[in-house]
């Protein structure tokens, strides 16, 4: 009997010395401290809590507003930031506001009437226990001087500057019917040579704005009433309030839209079908029905396999309907044409080839298309040529005055962000050329510009 015990002791011993031996990774793993990590930040303009500055994005700001606030997750050491916002900004042009170990304003101070561009990436900063932050990627701040708003009157020729300065950043926007507020966009990223934009509602008056949101290139179309517009598949209210959204899976899907006088709606989207074949349905609104055209077209690709934009456009009175359609599965430009399309009849018939965008006039007299081999030319429904635009600078139609007197253009100048406007008299076929970003029209005829 006691044998028997000291070998039951014995066993019991050695099981216990065993299982200790032995311990599965899962337990060994629990017994080791959890490796350290250095902080990491969050940033955003101070005027902008909402707008994260995320890695590889660019943000840009005006002088008044270029004040970045920097949130840790740890404490860190002050003297490492400081030093390392030294290596990519001159030390001069920036000043430190700590709120706490965690958080610190930087304002910039650039030169006046001078843009600036900073690589933020905080290399070498460390929190209190020495370990270096973790940051990927860096973000670029770019600075720009303030736009001046300034009102043309092509029938008179005057010009009046309003007294209010704007983001200079802006590479193009669309004025409200009544001139209190437009819609702008600034890029946000850049990825090869695409581009993705920053969406804001600016008021016009007071100087305020409002972020909708971030998307690749898309329409911009205010409705008639001036109550309303549309980004994209996005209805939002004059203030900037989103109010809906088309049935289309995502904002950069809308390759063009229109809104007519009575407030109905066409756009188009594409969709990927089988074989990785891209094709773009036409969606229109007759009366109160919606009728979907199915492979209308293909898309417009450009040799950077990016798509062009494809506005449809209403005549005034809703029932026909202007479109470039491109007949070509791989995309050839050269082969592109408008055509009108009688929403009544369903009938098509072809105004120009070889063309990018149209767009028709508010009388339904004229229709503006712009031509795939350069130039924009006036023609009649019938297609007959009333005048033309022969320069290649001229990229881009941005609409009618509300008469239809005067076509809008748009070009680039020296690369540049802002680019010079053309105006064109319809009637005597003289362009006026206005420098500056151009918003459009308003409904009295007046051309809105934004300047250095």
């Amino acid at each position: 009997m006691l044998v028997m015990a000291f070998l039951s002791v014995i066993l019991f011993v050695s099981a216990c010395a065993g299982s200790g031996e032995q311990a599965s990774p899962a337990e060994e793993k629990a017994k080791t401290p959890a490796a350290q990590v250095g902080a990491e930040v969050t940033m955003y303009l101070k005027n902008y809590p909402n707008l994260e500055m995320r890695d590889l994005g660019v943000y840009l700001s005006s002088p008044s507003e270029a004040e970045v606030v920097m949130e840790f997750n740890k404490a860190v050491d002050r003297n490492s930031l400081e030093q390392a916002l030294a290596r990519v900004v001159p030390p001069e042009e920036f000043s430190l506001t700590w709120l706490n170990d965690r958080k610190v304003v930087v304002t910039f101070n650039t030169p006046a009437g001078e843009e600036r561009a900073y690589t933020l990436f905080l290399e070498q900063v460390k929190d209190r226990d020495g370990l270096v932050l973790s940051m990927s990627e860096p973000v670029e701040l770019r600075i720009v001087p303030d736009a001046k708003l300034r009102v043309f009157n092509p029938e008179t020729k005057e010009q009046k500057e309003k007294k209010i300065a704007l983001p200079g950043s802006y590479a193009g926007g669309v004025v409200s019917p009544d001139g209190t507020r437009a819609v702008c966009w600034e890029p946000s990223s850049f990825v090869g040579d695409g581009i993705s934009y920053r969406y804001w509602l600016q008021d016009l008056l007071q100087g305020d704005r409002v972020l909708l949101t971030e998307a690749v290139k898309t329409t911009v179309k205010w409705y008639p009433d001036g109550r309303r517009f549309q980004l994209g598949s996005i209805t939002y209210s004059a203030a900037g309030e989103e109010l809906g959204k088309l049935p289309v899976e995502e904002l950069k899907s809308i390759l063009g839209l229109d809104v007519a006088n009575h407030g109905e709606m066409a756009y188009l989207y594409y969709r990927l079908e089988k074989g990785n074949r891209t094709v773009v349905d036409l969606v229109y609104q007759f009366g109160e029905d919606w009728q979907v055209l199915e492979e209308f077209s293909y898309p417009l690709v450009t040799d950077s396999l990016f798509y062009l934009r494809m506005d449809p456009s209403f005549d005034p009175s809703g029932e026909k309907l202007a479109v470039v359609e491109n007949p070509s599965v791989g995309g050839n430009l050269s082969l592109a044409r408008a055509s009108l399309l009688d929403l009544r009849t369903g009938e098509k018939t072809v105004l120009a080839e070889n063309s990018l965008s149209v767009s028709w006039s508010p009388r339904g007299d004229y229709l503006a298309v712009l031509m795939g081999r350069g130039g924009v030319e006036v023609l009649t429904p019938g297609g007959e040529i009333v005048t033309r635009v022969q320069e290649n600078y001229y990229r881009e139609i941005l609409g009618w005055s509300p008469d239809g007197s005067y076509l809008l253009l748009k070009g680039r100048k020296d690369f540049r962000w802002w680019a010079a406007g053309g105006i064109l008299n319809v009637a005597t076929g003289r362009l006026t050329v206005v420098t500056g970003v151009p918003l459009g029209f308003d409904a009295n005829g007046l051309v809105y510009l934004l300047g250095i």
